[in-house]
């Protein structure tokens, strides 16, 4: 008896989200909470029951992208594989910031901590291959990653939801040019040889 009410509940559940990360990203997050469950088919009541307060419901979208670099793994390789993954990532960071800006409060609960480190364990091994074709600073570490995430999310929550997504793009072009390995320096010169005319 109670198994069609699971699979019902569970196609609820999968509806709100897949609405409300519609219209985060058209909206922001402060999008009326009625109008995604009317855009899912449900009632209020029942969005309610699965997300208790907005700050939820973000989250909840935002985990259900990280589930989704955690499967990109699988799929991207090479030296381009960290630069992909740390593109979905910031423009995550910009339709929901809100959960972005969570991220870096000293009052955040742990639930969005432990979103931030799955993030970042997602970022890791593809750093590490990328450092090891020579396409990236040897020196980028977790915490590296953690303050980019840290100092996108303060960037770009603030600003108006029809900003974001350019100053994401912005963001990560200038990062990119950052992390790119830093040039060998030049050959100290030789003892005894005279320095070349200024």
């Amino acid at each position: 008896m109670n198994r069609p009410q699971r699979a019902d509940g569970r196609r609820n559940r999968a509806a709100i989200l897949e609405a409300a990360a519609a219209m985060f990203v058209e909206r922001g997050v402060d999008a009326p909470l009625d109008h995604i469950a009317k855009a899912a088919g449900v009632g209020r009541a029942t969005l309610y029951r699965n997300f208790p307060d907005r700050d939820s419901l973000a989250l909840a979208v935002f985990e259900r992208n990280v589930q989704g670099y955690e499967a990109m793994l699988a799929d991207v390789s090479g030296p381009d594989g960290f630069e992909r993954v740390l593109r979905v990532v910031m423009a995550d960071v910009a339709n929901f910031a809100a959960v972005g800006a969570a991220m870096t409060s000293k009052s955040a609960r742990r639930d969005v901590f432990a979103v931030r480190d799955r993030v970042i364990a997602s970022l890791l091994p593809l750093a590490r291959m990328a450092q090891s074709l020579g396409h990236l600073r040897e020196d980028i570490t977790a915490d590296d990653l953690s303050l980019i995430i840290a100092a996108s999310a303060g960037g770009i929550a603030p600003l108006p939801p029809d900003r974001r997504q350019e100053a994401a793009e912005r963001m990560y072009t200038l990062l990119l040019e950052g992390l790119k390995p830093l040039p060998e320096p030049p050959p100290a010169p030789r003892r005894g040889s005279s320095a070349p005319p200024g």
